[in-house]
């Protein structure tokens, strides 16, 4: 099972091609496959691991450049090669439609994930729809954190980065106190608690599936819609 982000650039016909930026994305360097161009302005990357992937996806959304899209679920992926263009499955056809929803939503993310009724008795998380709850989270954090000051921000991403609040206050300049106060303004500690409990549901929709597709399948990869580029 792997996480498949799909991303599409906003605009793209009034900015310049932003994909090669993408290979230093915060948390790209934890995809199994790497971002490659898929068609247009569209992008996916392979992840492993669910926090990765939903990190990935959020902090790009943040950046209001990006549609992101995940797709959990079996994937047959390309043997010894790094591009993800030859993968398929239904993880891929998920990102697909995850990143369509997502150009749908202020938040510009979207999951798809396995069906409540795909996952075997006793290990699906509680609740009608595991996945739409994945996506309604990731959306409260973007649309939350879309709304800090930058000084909060800052606060908030070297939190993320490890920082311990007195190294965060010597490179900010600040006081340890008033790195404390940003953090509870940007509502660190919730927002990292629902992020942790949508990492929680994803990886548990990731919990035996099915077997991955017959390696007849053909790439389940798709031409965006609307983009500009060939």
């Amino acid at each position: 099972m792997v996480f498949v982000l799909t991303v599409d650039q906003i605009d793209s016909r009034r900015h310049p091609d932003r994909i090669p930026e993408l290979a230093g994305a915060p948390w790209a360097d934890r995809a199994r496959l790497p971002f490659t161009r898929t068609a247009g302005d569209e992008a996916q990357a392979v992840f492993d691991e669910a926090r990765d992937a939903l990190r990935c996806a959020v902090e790009l959304a943040l950046t209001g450049r990006w549609h992101c899209g995940i797709g959990q679920g079996p994937a047959r992926l390309p043997a010894g090669s790094r591009d993800s263009r030859a993968g398929r499955g239904p993880a891929f056809l998920r990102a697909r439609t995850a990143v369509e929803q997502a150009k749908a939503d202020p938040s510009h993310v979207g999951f798809q994930g396995a069906p409540a009724d795909a996952v075997p008795a006793g290990r699906a998380p509680a609740g009608p729809d595991p996945a739409a709850a994945v996506q309604a989270q990731l959306r409260l954090i973007v649309r939350v954190r879309a709304r800090q000051r930058e000084t909060t921000r800052q606060a908030y991403d070297l939190a993320l980065a490890g920082l311990t609040q007195a190294e965060a206050a010597a490179r900010l300049g600040i006081t340890q106190q008033a790195v404390s106060e940003r953090l509870d303004t940007a509502l660190y500690r919730p927002l990292e608690a629902v992020m942790g409990h949508a990492v929680e549901l994803a990886a548990a929709l990731d919990a035996r599936e099915g077997p991955e597709p017959p390696a007849s399948d053909p790439p389940t990869h798709a031409a965006p819609t609307d983009g500009s580029r060939p």
